[in-house]
């Protein structure tokens, strides 16, 4: 049967307080000249006779300052200052930090996809030499049909509260709505596109779609995305889809309503104990609430009235039933979804469908809480953007060197740390995930722990 590939959560789970392990360390200065030369690959748009700055430093000294608690323009420029020093023993810096108003200014020039790409690249890389070192740990024997992994990729839009202005009933800028693609396997945030006031997600998924190749993968949205159109696109470029239904497809949900009678769903829970199940159960406490949630799976029997109501690749109908109880009032509240699916492994789709809230917690949540991204007043929609390229990829890497400190430290109190020690905490997070380091983690026991 297949599963879902879960390379960043497996990694973090296996060296989880291990430690870095005490081998050879490369050069601090070594390791951010890596750094350095990964952001010359960034196309400089601006007029050469009137560059002060190096593109490379700009966005040298950002990184590492939102690697350093920074959000805002000023604090980035505040940081540069603190840190001159430091950032000379590896920029030349001839000209010293820039002003926040040059950082953003920059940044509002700079080609937002040809910045995305260098980043996740580089992400997608550092990722592929942790999954290439996790499965030569792997000695689980598996069937042929267990092999196969799926990533799982989650749709969804996020609103940047602190972008809009209200400046009476005729003049308000709405806040900044982007839409997200991002890599629940790997952690990684694939696509970033910002969403025009005169248009809505649901246009700018199907364009984002078109551009990423979907071979291994299973694309999950909530039901703005349920389209014809988005379902034809992902099947087209090789992927799968676990797709929401709501009233905005009337006709849909209520054909997939009407197909699980008392009788099918009592077939299906008696299917519970064979390899390929149309009923799973799965229960667990969180938030002071108890939750069993019940997956139904039927073959889809939809037949199209005409050339236009065809959903490609439909295969599979799936009812959730979410009953949450609350043990302190012993109130109980159940809740009833639908989903349309390319796929016909419940426990895969149900998979999906759990791992799809990894876009709101793995993602979301963090740039909101530990990023404070709506806080940022920034009203350039290139400028927010390029800086929450920034964000997401040292979101990423936090979340790989967090596991190696001892004690439980969140993201937030992370990047503190690293604001207090940057001369020491940011080399050893670039060393931490290299592929020579992540073997030796894995490979010995008695290794000195990074003391919080």
């Amino acid at each position: 049967m297949a599963k879902i590939c879960k390379t960043l959560a497996t990694y973090r789970e296996m060296i989880k307080g291990t430690g870095i392990s005490d081998i050879e360390e490369t050069t601090s200065k070594e390791k951010l000249l890596g750094i350095v030369q990964l952001f010359e690959g960034v196309n400089d748009v601006r007029c050469s006779g009137m560059i002060r700055y190096p593109l490379s430093e700009i966005l040298v000294i950002c990184f590492l300052s939102v690697l350093a608690n920074a959000d805002t323009w000023v604090e980035i420029e505040r940081f540069g200052k603190a840190k001159e020093a430091w950032l000379k023993t590896f920029l030349p810096l001839r000209h010293g930090i820039p002003s926040h108003d040059t950082f953003q200014r920059v940044f509002g020039m700079l080609n937002r996809k040809e910045l995305q790409k260098v980043t996740v690249e580089y992400l997608e890389g550092v990722m592929e030499a942790i999954a290439d070192t996790l499965s030569a740990f792997d000695s689980t024997p598996e069937d042929e049909d267990d092999k196969r992994e799926y990533r799982h990729l989650s749709m969804d839009g996020k609103e940047e509260r602190g972008t809009g202005r209200k400046e009476g009933a005729k003049d308000e800028i709405p806040n900044i709505q982007t839409l997200h693609i991002y890599d629940c396997s790997n952690g990684i945030c694939l696509q970033s596109e910002p969403i025009d006031s005169k248009t809505n997600e649901i246009p700018v998924g199907q364009s984002l779609l078109k551009l990423m190749n979907l071979k291994g993968c299973v694309v999950t949205a909530d039901a703005l995305h349920a389209q014809k159109v988005t379902c034809k696109t992902i099947l087209e470029q090789g992927g799968d889809y676990v797709l929401g239904l709501k009233g905005n497809h009337s006709s849909l949900l209520e054909e997939a309503a009407a197909c699980f009678t008392e009788d099918e769903l009592r077939k299906a829970r008696k299917s519970g104990n064979k390899k390929s199940p149309f009923y799973a159960e799965e229960s667990d406490n969180a938030h002071n609430r108890a939750e069993k949630r019940s997956y139904y799976m039927l073959k889809a029997r939809h037949e199209p009235r005409n050339k236009d109501d065809i959903w490609e690749g439909l295969r599979s109908y799936i009812r959730v039933e979410r009953e949450q109880k609350n043990p302190a009032t012993g109130t109980k509240r159940t809740e009833i979804q639908y989903y349309i699916s390319s796929l016909s492994d419940l426990r895969l789709c149900a998979g999906m469908i759990r791992g799809h809230w990894g876009v709101e917690n793995g993602l979301h949540w963090q740039l909101d809480y530990t990023f404070r991204f709506d806080e940022n007043s920034t009203m350039d929609r290139t400028a927010l953007t390029n800086l929450g390229l920034m964000k997401k990829m040292a979101l990423t890497l936090l979340k790989l060197f967090q596991p190696l400190l001892a004690g439980r430290q969140s993201l937030r109190v992370l990047r503190k740390m690293t604001a207090w020690e940057p001369e020491t905490f940011i080399p050893l997070i670039f060393r931490s995930f290299s592929k020579e380091v992540i073997c030796h983690t894995l490979m010995f026991d008695n290794r000195p722990v990074v003391e919080s």
